[in-house]
């Protein structure tokens, strides 16, 4: 691979950027120089190297996420603190807390409510069991559980005979 030559002006300016905390990426992209290069040049000047970016968030934050996830989803605690929901598992996995059927269990109580909103607003069976995955009596029994009186329909119990 032939080495790249670039002038003082590039040099420079890279080096400057660099010092101001201009990121790596931007760096590259306004003056063609690698990340490598930059450091190259700044350990030839002698320069110190700048701090390392502040990443991720203070630890009472991850703390807060932690507690809140004993009790709350992994979504909920999420919106709650503004932080990514991939955040809020791997934090709780490092503090050995499991999600397992806590987190299951969220998702599955969602997924009633909506079928039991959804059977309450006189949704048709059909549409409700195509858009939660669930089964007609699973749907009728949620329901039924919910206090939400039973649909007049098709149920052969209450037919009169002709």
């Amino acid at each position: 691979m032939t080495k790249r030559r670039f002038d003082k002006r590039t040099k420079a300016s890279a080096l400057r950027m660099y010092h101001a905390g201009v990121s790596f990426a931007k760096i590259t992209e306004s003056t063609g120089v690698s990340h490598h290069t930059v450091n190259r040049w700044r350990r030839d000047m002698g320069l110190e190297a700048r701090p390392p970016a502040r990443t991720g968030y203070d630890e009472s934050v991850r703390a807060e996420a932690v507690e809140m996830y004993k009790i709350h989803s992994s979504d909920f605690v999420a919106e709650h603190l503004g932080v990514s929901r991939a955040a809020v598992t791997y934090w709780a996995r490092r503090a050995c807390v499991v999600p397992g059927i806590r987190e299951r269990h969220y998702h599955a109580m969602e997924r009633r409510e909506r079928a039991v909103v959804m059977y309450r607003d006189g949704v048709p069976m059909q549409n409700i069991e195509a858009a939660l995955g669930c089964e007609r009596q699973t749907i009728r029994n949620w329901a039924r559980e919910a206090g939400v009186p039973a649909r007049a329909g098709n149920n052969l119990k209450n037919r009169t005979r002709a």
